[in-house]
């Protein structure tokens, strides 16, 4: 059995990849606004996006807890169950992140849904791997429930070895 407090552990360790890509993502679109022809509206919104970090940072912690408690609840947490689950959130928000551009203004279409999924995958696959790597990393000493345990034998008191004598 897993410890509730080691599956939140490894959700603060594993958002910090997705919120440093987040970063990262809005420093370089305000550094050169006309790499990929994106649209105005990310040249707007990249400065927004950096004050929204602690948020995306605190989501992305809920969201990593809550579905590995699911996962763990309906006993199917595997790293495959993990992944793919990441995965097709990542897919998911690429898809509405693309179709709320795109309704917006004139952007070309495919190569913001693939600049989308390539950075979302690559987040997931981060998250998914430091989230594993957490969770199943077992501390020196500490002791697993599933191991058999020696039963210690109590010793009697000196009153009931004595009583026992008569």
């Amino acid at each position: 059995m897993i410890v509730r407090n080691r599956f939140f552990r490894a959700s603060l360790w594993a958002a910090l990849a997705p919120a440093g890509m987040f970063v990262a993502a809005a420093v370089y679109v305000m550094l050169f606004p006309t790499f990929y022809r994106l649209g105005d509206i990310f040249l707007l919104g990249s400065g927004l996006v950096l004050l929204g970090v602690p948020f995306v940072y605190t989501a992305v912690v809920v969201a990593t807890y809550c579905i590995g408690r699911g996962l763990y609840e309906v006993r199917i947490l595997t790293r495959t169950t993990l992944i793919t689950v990441y995965g097709l959130l990542a897919a998911g928000g690429a898809w509405l992140l693309t179709w709320w551009t795109a309704a917006g203004e004139t952007v070309d279409v495919a190569r913001s849904f693939a600049l989308f999924l390539v950075l979302g995958l690559v987040a997931a696959s981060s998250t998914a791997f430091i989230w594993w790597r957490v969770i199943s990393h077992i501390p020196h000493g500490m002791i697993i429930d599933d191991e058999p345990r020696m039963r210690r034998r109590r010793r009697k008191s000196f009153f009931q070895r004595l009583a026992s004598k008569w």
